[in-house]
């Protein structure tokens, strides 16, 4: 029985030190688990705040172009203000030649 008992603990020598050896790997794995959750959290934040800034930028289009319009609209009005102050002078000036 000497040999059985010798191969046994030689058995659990073995068990042992492949669990020791291999307690690094799965410590890095849950290391590199932990790692991506983060990253995978940065990149939602990211994507948020991309998203925010679109509306933002989307925003700030649609009142320059409001700005815009309106500032066509009053050059529009101005111009024709002005074309018919040029007619109706055109029209004194002819009706008294």
């Amino acid at each position: 029985m000497p040999r059985a008992t010798s191969v046994r603990a030689v058995l659990r020598v073995a068990v042992l030190a492949l669990a020791v050896g291999l307690m690094p790997i799965a410590a890095s794995a849950q290391l590199f688990k932990s790692e991506d959750a983060d990253a995978r959290r940065a990149i939602i934040e990211l994507r948020a705040r991309i998203a925010e800034v679109e509306q933002a930028a989307q925003a700030r289009y649609a009142e320059a172009m409001a700005a815009a319009s309106q500032s066509g609209a009053q050059a529009r009005a101005q111009m024709a203000a002005q074309f018919k102050e040029l007619l109706a002078e055109e029209v004194r000036q002819f009706g008294t030649t």
